[in-house]
């Protein structure tokens, strides 16, 4: 149920998928790309000044050291005066390996773009995060398992907002791909539940997304959500769960339909994660006030729990934001308005209230994490070790951001220890903060830290390297911040002669996240 972002508008995308590119061996172009950025920069330079200049050219072009397996959607559009086209191909990163391109999709022609000021092409640039493709493209929710060695994907047209893709039947629903290219095949349908939510009036409405597919800590089940009958048999969004396997489609839980006159954020149930082999821990909003509570079900449909409420939805129309994790079944990370005047009221949105992170400890041990005063404060994760919180915000508690940047913290799960991991600096003031909207300024999200390796895994449209001046890329870091390395190197939003404009971004994303039994 995580909020991605305040106002994004999606990518016209029609296209066919294309058979599974075969197995190829692991070429580390990343070598030679780093050889010649030394060649060309570091030359002739000595001590602190070479060390900077190497290191800068490993960030920028280096091996992504600490990624076992990433994959996403490669997001490309392009508008000229015969109109849009566009593309999508799913690609696969396994360690420090070039990626793989497993499914392909590509428009047999050109195009209507929606009229300026709304022409998506250009507000998919502008925004600079790729995972508003999910709004008109066909590659929806996507999926790594645990131990990195497959990817789940799925693929349909039921929710593109401008165009209707002419898929077969075969050729939408949920697919299964090992992480070295092999063996694609098909798990079942396609979820009729959409993985983004428009709400709110106005030129930018708020726009929420959750395409992640979580896994069962084998790897054997995922789960998602879908429509399927309540208690009276009123279909309403329920948790559903897929064999990885077998393909045996079953829905666990039964939660009613929110009344009409109940007031509910954008999403009533998301924020799936599995607790252990056999337990899924979820939010929902369904109760006859909108109240937000959290659920635990057996994947076997006996055990559905009462939930933990850990808060009550604002009038302003602002969620929460869980993070729940599994190496601590009892936490649940989440972030709640507070009252007061935030430091940095939004200009597109002066309602905007003050967030803060909490955790909740069991049924009613809640704890403040952070005192940020600020509109884009939110959780993203736990550790790997589950002792402590990522978590991102625009603050300066350390007189080390003032251009108040996006940045990414982390905090224990006291309220101590709080460390600024990152030093994003655009060298002029970010007008928004962490949303992700057009500069001045960058966002972050979707951070996870590797179990195995401990990097820390996020995307990103800030451009510590210079590389990166209109994108939204992938970047690894070690958990102290160190080492950061730019994984993803799309071209961004740029522009050619005629007015043309081309975008590409990767998005969505997926990396397998800290799962133990």
């Amino acid at each position: 149920m995580r909020r991605a972002a305040a106002s994004l508008v999606g990518l016209l995308l029609i296209g066919l998928m294309s058979p599974a590119v075969g197995a190829t061996r692991c070429i580390r172009s990343c070598r030679e790309r780093v050889l010649a950025c030394r060649s060309a920069t570091c030359e002739g330079l000595h001590a602190s000044a070479r060390r900077r200049c190497v290191a800068d050219c490993k960030g920028r072009n280096g091996c992504p050291v600490g990624i076992r397996t990433l994959a996403y959607a490669v997001t490309r559009c392009r508008l000229d005066r015969t109109g849009l086209v566009g593309e999508q191909e799913v690609q696969i990163v396994r360690r420090s390996c070039d990626p793989v391109t497993v499914a392909r999709y590509a428009t047999p022609g050109p195009g209507p773009d929606l009229p300026e000021p709304l022409g998506l092409c250009r507000l998919f640039g502008n925004r600079r995060a790729g995972f508003g493709a999910v709004l008109a493209g066909v590659v929806h929710r996507l999926g790594v398992t645990p131990d990195g060695s497959g990817v789940v994907f799925e693929i349909t047209n039921q929710f593109q907002l401008v165009a209707h893709i002419p898929l077969e039947p075969e050729e939408e629903g949920f697919f299964f791909v090992r992480s070295d290219g092999t063996g694609l095949r098909r798990l079942g349908p396609p979820s009729r539940d959409p993985t983004y939510r428009l709400s709110g009036t106005g030129s930018l409405p708020d726009v929420e997304f959750e395409f992640y597919i979580p896994f069962s800590p084998s790897g054997r089940t995922l789960a998602y959500t879908d429509l399927g009958p309540g208690p009276s048999g009123e279909e309403a969004v329920q948790v559903f769960t897929l064999d990885v396997v077998t393909g045996e489609r079953k829905q666990v839980t039964h939660l009613p339909r929110p009344p009409a006159t109940a007031t509910v954020p954008p999403r009533v149930t998301g924020g799936l994660a599995f607790v252990d082999e056999h337990t899924i821990r979820f939010g929902t909003a369904w109760g006859p006030d909108g109240e937000l509570d959290v659920f635990s079900v057996r994947t076997d449909r006996r055990g559905f729990a009462r939930p933990v409420r850990v808060g009550q939805r604002p009038p302003s129309g602002a969620g929460f934001s869980p993070v729940f994790a599994v190496t601590n079944p009892s936490d649940v990370i989440f972030s709640v308005p507070v009252p007061g005047a935030p430091a940095n009221p939004s200009e597109l949105y002066p309602d905007s209230p003050i967030r803060e992170v909490f955790r909740l400890n069991g049924r009613t041990n809640v704890l403040q994490l952070t005192n940020f005063r600020r509109t884009d404060t939110r959780p993203e994760a736990l550790s790997a070790d589950g002792q402590r919180a990522f978590l991102i915000a625009s603050a300066d508690p350390f007189a080390t951001n003032p251009f108040d940047n996006c940045q990414v913290f982390s905090i224990d799960l006291l309220g101590g220890g709080l460390r600024q991991l990152t030093r994003f600096d655009e060298g002029v003031h970010s007008r928004n903060g962490c949303p992700f909207l057009p500069p001045p300024g960058c966002g972050i999200h979707q951070l996870t830290q590797d179990p195995v390796t401990h990097r820390v895994i996020f995307n990103s449209s800030c451009d510590p390297f210079g590389a990166n001046p209109n994108g939204y890329q992938v970047f690894v870091m070690r958990p102290d911040g160190s080492d950061l390395r730019q994984v993803t190197h799309t071209a961004g939003f740029t522009t050619g002669g005629n007015g043309t404009i081309m975008v590409e971004h990767p998005g969505p994303t997926a990396y397998s996240p800290p799962q133990r039994n």
